[in-house]
């Protein structure tokens, strides 16, 4: 089953609602022993609009496939208004997802591949073609959805991929990264016709990015920062995040410190917290959460402290501490 067929046995109805979602101690390993998804717990509320934020690897991907039946879980339980999925198949959980990375049949129009979908669903013809328009219209592709997919620009392409997860009625659209390969310009024109139609949408909304940035492009119920497959932070915004932080990704250590350790914060200060468990204190102090440089550490194999250090993400040159106007 492909990735667009997620709830091919529900059907388009005027009376679909958002779902309720809950997820208690939700983990998942892959088959090679990776640990995606580690106990995720968390509750999204019905209709409601919801941003996980991660770098590559961070967990958000298998979250979502997890949800809608594509992975299933290794531990912990998933339910959907108040049913558990665990025996629930992909195609009968009435939901839709959509990944950053997939692309149609290059030499098929996107009225054709979005009819598929619909019929694969149950719909009649009026019903396929007065959908159909009403996403084109959406996402601004009127024009374009006869073309082929893969004379479509960069933007019209993003906007096929969503528009594809809008066609039916569903309990909850699941979107990764269905922006990443659009410029900034781009991406806040995409994300301004997605919260226009989100706004008349009662489905329950999950979107994973790469992009800090999408954090400011509509209204979210809560933001969700995933490190190394846990949930580690919760807000209604990034500033509140700021103004309290609880943890900073780290990207990079040296010394006898794991790749990609997380660090967080209690009453003694800033500490990183190792896969065994293990406290490593800071040696510096870390005034601000800041994901958008890599932070290398300087580890004493002897005291078992760090320091952090700095640099910019993109030219890899050393810069002071994080200020307080950098966001994640």
């Amino acid at each position: 089953m492909g990735r667009d067929d997620v709830g091919a046995n529900a059907r388009d109805t005027d009376t679909t609602r958002g779902s309720a979602i809950r997820l208690q101690d939700a983990a998942m390993r892959y088959a090679g022993g990776y640990d995606a998804v580690r106990c995720v717990t968390t509750t999204l509320d019905a209709g409601g609009r919801y941003l996980w934020l991660g770098r590559s690897g961070s967990g958000k991907t298998a979250l979502c496939k997890t949800i809608c039946g594509i992975e299933t879980l290794t531990c912990g339980s998933i339910c959907v208004d108040g049913t558990d999925m665990r025996r629930i198949r992909q195609r009968d959980r009435n939901m839709a997802m959509t990944f950053g990375d997939e692309s149609f049949a290059a030499r098929v129009s996107v009225r054709k591949q979005w009819q598929r979908v619909l019929r694969l669903h149950g719909a009649d013809a009026t019903q396929i073609e007065q959908r159909i328009d009403r996403i084109a219209q959406a996402f601004d592709l009127t024009g374009a959805i006869d073309t082929p997919y893969g004379k479509l620009n960069a933007m019209q392409r993003a906007c096929a991929r969503v528009g594809r997860c809008c066609l039916r009625d569903v309990g909850a659209r699941l979107l990764d990264d269905p922006f990443a390969t659009l410029d900034d310009a781009q991406r806040t024109d995409a994300y301004a016709m997605t919260a226009a139609f989100g706004a008349t949408d009662r489905a329950t909304w999950i979107v994973a990015t790469r992009c800090a940035a999408d954090a400011d492009a509509m209204r979210w119920d809560r933001i969700g920062i995933l490190e190394r497959g846990v949930l580690v932070q919760q807000a209604e915004t990034l500033d509140e995040m700021l103004r309290a932080p609880r943890h900073i990704g780290v990207y990079l250590a040296t010394g006898d410190v794991e790749d990609a350790a997380i660090l967080r914060r209690d009453a003694q200060g800033w500490y990183m917290e190792t896969d065994d468990g293990a406290r490593i204190p800071a040696v510096a102090p870390i005034d601000e959460i800041y994901l958008g440089a890599t932070v290398a550490l300087a580890c004493d194999t002897k005291t078992k402290q760090f320091r952090p250090h700095y640099f910019d993400a993109a030219s890899g040159y050393r810069i002071g501490a994080p200020q307080k106007e950098n966001t994640i």
